[in-house]
């Protein structure tokens, strides 16, 4: 005879005086335990998980009753070997604590998340061994936001069907046409923000790019495009590219040990993001000089840095928070077999006080 306050469930005993049973199964529960303890067949409870099959009001409510009273977790990994979409996507960068990065990385986490998709960094490593490891999870899309991983690699990617999508900042014909792409345009801004520099008497230009120094073939649209601006402007004095530069230190010490003699009033210091920017402004106060009176000083990203720095720092917006949901959004569309086209974006310049 049961006694008050308790009622039999599916061969387990519900109530308060059975709670260090049910918080026994609670660290390991699985299927047959809900089953179990709704009173259920295991058949029933995956068809409520996975909403594969009919399951009456009464039997979804005890079902759900005993997935919170044991605290059950599904098995995602082994739901994403039956149905081949782990729901993960990759997030591919060359440097994730560059604030550009980082601010990419958690608007797109975001986004992935309200698709019910998750995300996992990954810096950089241009090796068969780790794009296979990479392909071996199953995951369900590469969102690539960096220029370093060649098109051989990305075909690697591709052959394995598997979603991509290239923040890119040119139309390069290497890359796989199944490869949806953000192209960054840097074309016109570069130009404008040139001109304008040459306009205010600063005349001698310093480029710092994120290019690697060793290896001269890989370039980017924003050395490409300033490059173009400088060539075009008859009023500017000349043109240094500096290679290698993807952090704030590297600026740093770029300025303060190799170019030192170098900086002079007149001169200006366009950067491959606002991290390295940050660099060159911290130099430039360890070294004397002005910002903007001496050296003019323009970033590209338009993070939160440019917006605390002091002072506050020209900078060059891509839309970040837009280029990072529609990257989700477009690899989430191609897993579902959509064609979607190229996105376009325009970047432009934010003239605050550094200039």
């Amino acid at each position: 005879m049961r006694g008050p306050g308790r009622a039999c469930l599916g061969g387990y005993a519900v109530g308060n005086t059975n709670r260090k049973d049910v918080s026994t199964v609670k660290s390991a529960a699985t299927r047959k335990d809900v089953a179990r303890l709704a009173g259920v067949s295991t058949a029933t409870v995956s068809y409520y998980i996975n909403g594969s099959g009919y399951v009456s009001k009464e039997k979804r409510q005890r079902i759900a009753k005993a997935i919170e009273e044991l605290d059950y977790q599904p098995n995602l990994i082994a739901k994403s070997l039956k149905v081949k979409d782990t729901k993960q996507i990759v997030f591919l960068c060359s440097e994730i604590k560059n604030p550009f990065h980082a601010h990419v990385a958690y608007q797109a986490a975001t986004e992935a998340y309200n698709h019910d998709y998750t995300i996992l960094f990954c810096n950089v490593i241009d090796d068969e061994k780790y794009i296979a490891r990479i392909c071996s999870y199953q995951v369900s899309g590469v969102f690539i936001a960096t220029n370093r991983l060649p098109p051989e690699a990305i075909r690697r990617i591709t052959s394995r069907h598997i979603p991509a999508v290239l923040l890119d900042e040119r139309v390069s014909p290497d890359i796989p046409g199944e490869v949806s792409r953000i192209i960054l345009d840097y074309s016109e801004v570069m130009t404008r923000t040139v001109d304008l520099m040459v306009e205010r008497g600063k005349t001698r230009l310093f480029y710092l790019s994120s290019n690697p120094a060793e290896d001269l073939t890989i370039n980017d649209g924003k050395t490409e495009a300033v490059v173009r601006a400088a060539g075009a402007n008859p009023g500017c004095a000349g043109l240094t590219v500096v290679r290698g530069m993807t952090s704030a230190l590297d600026a740093y010490r770029l300025v303060t040990e190799r170019h030192r003699e170098e900086i002079v009033p007149g001169t200006a210091f366009l950067c491959t993001n606002d991290d390295t920017a940050l660099g060159v402004m911290r130099a430039m106060k360890d070294l004397g000089c002005s910002v903007p009176w001496d050296v003019a000083v323009v970033g590209v990203g338009n993070t939160y840095l440019s917006e605390m720095s002091i002072p506050r720092l020209s900078t060059i917006d891509v839309e970040i928070d837009l280029l990072s949901r529609r990257a989700i959004q477009m690899l989430v569309d191609r897993s579902g077999g959509s064609e979607v086209p190229d996105l376009w974006i325009r970047a432009k310049l934010i003239e605050r006080e550094t200039t």
